[in-house]
């Protein structure tokens, strides 16, 4: 992805919210990352996949746009319009998509029926995510790869309420008070409102790379390659693209413009989570399950 895409990705990021388009178009461009991950291990040309979680379809879209036979599937905690939209969006861009609804833990499809997989943001918010990714295992293909990513529970932001609470940590405190704070927010968003950040909370089965470990080791899968990611509050994550891109074309107007956008409490806890994240305590345990944010993982069969 070049920095000009990631630019409008961050930006599409804190617009997300607004609206169903809004959160597709978001999906969509955020999608051209995840591709090019994904030619990093495989052909994708032709390839069966499964975009488990896929919300309102915008990166499953973006996939069968781009040669991948797409089956996008959600079982949606939070309302039923999604299946809806999905197969809407895909029509507004001429996409070829199957989309269901599916149970991640009783996936309905037949031993072998895919070469890709694909769990983004969806691993830390299933009941059982031992016997979900068993599932996967058995509809992957032999030599079939399984994409994962996820933040971790225990991370600065593992508690998905960043829209509304941009304190670091502060989901780790009791959910009694952790809702109370939500629900004192008053919704600014259309799509992510206080009620949905709220059970996006609830949903979480506080994931912790142990346990991630403990379930690959389970399933006999291979891990072929592993990262840790970086997370920050959206508008510091739109202040550092457009940074890196003002720093390659010497020319400073649009970082100007950003830093005066830019909370200044965004600033200095982003400040404070980078120098964390590159100290050495973040490769010994436990502390590394509190400073990584998330995992980014390629898993074999």
């Amino acid at each position: 992805m070049s920095k000009n895409e990631a630019i409008k990705v961050a930006e599409l990021q804190q617009r997300r919210g607004r609206s169903r388009q809004a959160f597709f178009e978001y999906q969509y461009e955020a999608a051209r990352g995840s591709l090019d991950e994904m030619r990093r291990f495989t052909d994708t040309q032709n390839k069966e996949m499964l975009d488990l979680g896929c919300g309102y379809g915008g990166a499953s879209v973006y996939f069968a746009m781009n040669g991948l036979r797409v089956t996008g599937a959600d079982n949606q905690l939070y309302e039923d319009k999604f299946l809806k939209d999905a197969i809407y969006f895909a029509k507004e861009k001429e996409a070829v998509v199957t989309f269901c609804l599916a149970d991640a833990h009783k996936l309905p499809f037949r031993r072998a029926s895919f070469d890709i997989i694909r769990l983004d943001s969806v691993l830390e918010h299933l009941e059982n995510p031992e016997v979900a990714v068993s599932e996967c295992r058995r509809v992957l293909k032999p030599e079939g790869l399984l994409f994962v990513n996820f933040p971790l529970f225990y991370s600065p932001y593992g508690g998905h309420t960043i829209d509304y609470i941009k304190i670091p940590w502060f989901h780790i405190l009791p959910d009694r008070l952790v809702r109370q704070a939500i629900r004192r927010q008053q919704s600014k968003f259309r799509i992510i409102t206080t009620d949905y950040v709220e059970k996006l909370y609830m949903s979480l089965n506080k994931m912790t790379l142990k346990r991630y470990y403990t379930l690959i080791k389970q399933n006999n899968l291979k891990e072929i390659y592993s990262e840790e990611t970086f997370y920050m509050p959206h508008d510091a994550a739109l202040f550092v693209n457009e940074l890196k891109s003002s720093i390659s074309t010497r020319s400073l107007k649009n970082v100007r413009e950003k830093f005066v956008d830019l909370n200044r409490i965004s600033l200095i806890i982003f400040i404070f989570l980078f120098f964390l994240y590159r100290f050495p305590l973040r490769f010994v345990k436990p502390f590394n399950e509190v400073i990584v944010s998330g995992i980014r993982s390629v898993l074999r069969t």
